[in-house]
């Protein structure tokens, strides 16, 4: 058991590693009534190849994560976790991203019940074949109705058009197609594959006590397995597959987002560093004390509802920026020649060192929110650092730094725009 203090922020962090290989965390949070707890596993959306034992590779129907996460919440007596937490006034929920499957709750009174449900039902898979057909159903009229959802086609035509080979470019979700594919033996395999303590990871927060969270974990983590498997994303090249696409749905205003594709790299400190310069990069583009937002603004080619993200992932990265526009192309066009601008003439210092401030509060107010907090460190368990960390590597960033992360980063050939119109 290894706990860590970090004065500057009064946090303080403990995490044990079982002896099956689960890293738990807790995080104490005296005073708080809330308590919170996040189950995750090191497999999303994007891991549908993999090699396993004498070097099989493996390739499986998009859209298996997502499937998974939704069944996991049955069991052979025909009961349901979600309700079993609603008896007892539990929030429960789940989510699949494209690299990671996670399953948590909230709750103010009886925390002790809510995780064994938790662990409980995250542990013990039961799918039939009835099941499963049920299943598709749903998730395929799921999947009909984000078809037309214009806020999810922007998004994924625009992962469309950057990526060509990496299987970032496919729907979370699937299509109705590649989950007609997926049955209970194949659920049975990726969740026998990907659903090992070596590949998951455990983060609670709250007001508790740290011995008998631990104690309540390793009774109930007794499960074993193997190695998790070796992922392949495939060979993808630097520029964008598409540099533009487009659309028509059903939209008052038409809807854009412009993404520029981030170098890959590795885990650990470099994983981090790049998340941070794209959080940087974002705010020194498009944030509201940016030059180039007030003129986009004046000129009425955004609205303050601009969204930005950055989203490292397994094997690439991406910086996304959009929102509704009567003239989306003229949007991207600017924020490319602003990238342009910078790599030539550089930052002024203050306007870099305000935005690090700012950047380093919202960092900082984060951790207050348990959910955040806790979801946020078991994805940077898998990308190999710790969430406290952030702010200190946050610190060490220089103007320097980010004007050589936009050089490499923000360039013509790494942009791509995607555009829904009103349909004629």
């Amino acid at each position: 058991m290894i706990k860590k203090s970090y004065n500057n922020i009064g946090e303080t962090m403990i995490t044990k590693e079982l002896a099956n290989g689960l890293t738990v965390y807790f995080i104490p949070k005296t005073g708080y009534t809330k308590k919170y707890a996040c189950f995750a596993v090191n497999y999303g959306s994007v891991d549908a190849r993999f090699t396993t034992g004498a070097a099989k590779m493996h390739v499986t129907p998009e859209g298996v994560a997502h499937f998974l996460e939704h069944k996991l919440f049955e069991n052979e007596h025909s009961e349901n976790a979600l309700q079993q937490f609603a008896n007892i006034g539990a929030s429960p929920n789940a989510f699949t991203s494209h690299g990671m499957t996670a399953y948590h709750f909230e709750c103010s009174e009886r925390f002790e019940e809510n995780l064994d449900i938790l662990l409980s039902y995250v542990q013990e898979p039961y799918f039939t074949k009835e099941s499963v057909e049920k299943e598709q159903g749903i998730i395929g009229q799921e999947i009909k109705m984000v078809e037309d959802d214009p806020d999810w086609v922007v998004f994924c035509n625009l992962l469309a058009a950057m990526y060509e080979t990496h299987p970032i470019k496919n729907s979370i979700i699937g299509t109705v197609e590649s989950i007609a594919d997926i049955t209970d033996k194949v659920l049975y395999d990726c969740y026998n594959t990907f659903y090992v303590p070596k590949n998951m990871v455990l983060c609670i927060t709250g007001d508790l006590d740290s011995e008998e969270v631990f104690a309540q974990v390793e009774k109930g983590c007794t499960k074993t397995g193997a190695l998790p498997p070796e992922k392949n994303y495939g060979e993808e090249k630097t520029a964008v597959h598409k540099p533009r696409i487009e659309t028509k749905l059903a939209v008052e205003i038409p809807k854009y987002l412009a993404g520029f594709k981030c170098s890959a790299v590795k885990g650990g400190e470099e994983y981090m560093r790049q998340e941070l310069l794209g959080e940087l990069t974002l705010k020194l583009l498009i944030g509201e004390s940016a030059p180039l937002y007030k003129d986009l603004y004046r000129e009425g080619l955004i609205n303050r509802d601009i969204q930005s993200e950055c989203m490292p992932f397994h094997g690439g990265g991406t910086i996304i920026i959009g929102g509704e526009s009567k003239d989306g192309k003229a949007v991207f066009d600017a924020l490319v020649e602003e990238c342009r601008r910078i790599a030539k003439d550089g930052l002024e210092e203050s306007f870099f060192t305000r935005i690090k401030k700012a950047l380093y509060g919202s960092y900082l107010r984060s951790t207050e929110a348990l959910s955040s907090l806790a979801t946020r460190q078991c994805f940077a368990h898998f990308a190999g650092y710790n969430i406290f960390e952030l702010l200190q590597a946050l610190n060490q960033l220089t103007k320097e730094d980010a004007e050589a992360f936009i050089r490499e980063n923000c360039t013509e050939e790494r942009a791509a725009l995607s555009e829904v119109f009103q349909a004629e």
